[in-house]
């Protein structure tokens, strides 16, 4: 059995299945890649899509009906009654939990495949209606995997064009350009794969890490080497990977010359992962024990100050908003709150200004508050003028201004867990 050099998961729904064919028709037979194959079915009836694509392609296929443990060089098949997940190495198919058209098995699969696989993880989203798969390329991205959209050659292109959308998309391409890029992308590492290229020198590994990072903080004024050694390693890997380069060495010279990647690397520093009501248990808590003790004895003429740090596209800002708008109700007199919400990035800060959200949120927030807390506009979703009336959006690096005093409450969740130790 081969362990494969990257684990790839793909996802369509409407016209999927001619892009899965051009896929799988231009992938080389020696990848050293498995794939996953993930569509939108009705579970009442059989896919046709295995004995289909058993014609189309030289690689060993298989629908998955138990758990299994994922070989190089081999397509697996999402069965049409059954979602999945991944473990480790081994799939796991469970008997889907939800009503037809309610479902997000990309999604699902994709966020599964970013927590186990990390870097070796590679998620595709292909022709298809909806928006399925925007949210698991985000969590593959995060874990500093490599992500793939199809672009205007796709049949139905609403969920590719909201994977693209969403920012975290690293290459738009024809299935036949996404097959030509994974053979770059593993075929130096693929197993069995001979390497002509004479083994690099050991490399000063904090060394090469540290003139990066002096690299980034010359051209952006960030310093990034409080961060964790973990999460900076990943995003550096993840730009390798991309930029078809081995050792770290390599990459530091690549940055040297080339601005563009010192760019590219210095957004994906940034990476901004967050939802509304993230891990809702805690705003539970909040609402439950925190908020009853904040407004004990406090005046109406005393308005209630809230900081959320790391606000990123403003989703945990607004979630507290609403939360507070819930909690205090509709009685007049009642202390004004006022949240200032702040990010290192100055693009999402002009994002979290508009309150847009794509149509996903509805994932989030439940049918009650998408009523009450949210307008529907072209585009997706508004939060509405009284929650935003309540956020101020600034642009503020906290590992070099002094925290903001007189708070009632600091919100940092969502940034202290990219720092390191001291920085904390």
């Amino acid at each position: 059995m081969k362990k494969p050099s990257h684990i790839v998961g793909i996802g369509a729904s409407a016209g999927g299945l001619k892009a899965f064919i051009q896929l799988l028709e231009a992938l080389p037979h020696d990848i050293g890649m498995a794939f996953i194959l993930l569509q939108h079915h009705d579970p009442t009836k059989k896919s046709l899509l295995p004995s289909i694509l058993a014609k189309k392609t030289v690689l060993s296929l298989t629908e998955v009906t138990d758990d299994i443990i994922v070989e190089a060089n081999h397509i697996y098949i999402m069965p049409s009654d059954k979602e999945m997940c991944l473990k480790g190495s081994t799939l796991n198919p469970i008997k889907r939990r939800r009503k037809l058209g309610t479902q997000k098995p990309i999604d699902m699969f994709f966020q599964s495949l970013a927590k186990e696989q990390g870097k070796r993880a590679v998620g595709i989203v292909l022709s298809g209606t909806g928006s399925d798969g925007t949210e698991g390329l985000a969590a593959i991205k995060k874990y500093g995997g490599v992500t793939f959209a199809q672009d205007d050659s796709a049949e139905f292109k609403a969920m590719p064009q909201s994977a693209v959308a969403s920012g975290n998309v690293d290459f738009t391409l024809a299935p036949s350009g996404i097959a030509d890029k994974l053979a770059k992308i593993g075929g130096k590492n693929a197993p069995g794969t001979s390497k002509t290229k004479e083994k690099p020198k050991k490399e000063p590994e904090e060394d090469t890490i540290d003139s990066i990072l002096v690299m980034l903080h010359a051209k952006t004024g960030m310093d990034f080497s409080q961060y964790k050694q973990t999460s900076v390693n990943r995003r550096i890997e993840r730009r390798m990977l991309l930029s078809h380069v081995e050792t770290k060495l390599e990459y530091a010279a690549l940055l040297a010359k080339n601005p563009t990647e010192l760019a590219a690397l210095h957004k994906d520093m940034l990476i901004h992962v967050t939802s509304f009501f993230r891990e809702p248990e805690q705003f539970e808590a909040l609402k439950k024990s925190v908020l009853p003790a904040l407004i004990k004895d406090r005046s109406s003429k005393t308005p209630i100050k809230i900081w959320a740090a790391g606000c990123s596209t403003g989703e945990e800002a607004y979630s507290l908003a609403i939360v507070l708008a819930e909690f205090l109700g509709e009685k007049a007199g009642g202390p004004k709150v006022y949240i200032l919400a702040t990010d290192i990035s100055k693009d999402v800060v002009d994002k979290a200004r508009l309150g847009i959200y794509k149509e996903t949120i509805a994932g989030h927030v439940s049918p009650a508050r998408m009523a009450k807390f949210f307008t529907k506009v072209k585009s997706g979703y508004r939060v509405k003028k009284s929650i935003r009336d309540m956020c101020e959006f600034e642009i503020h690096d906290i590992t070099k201004k002094p925290l903001r005093l007189g708070n009632d409450l600091v919100s940092c969740r969502n940034v202290l867990i990219y720092l390191g130790e001291a920085m904390q």
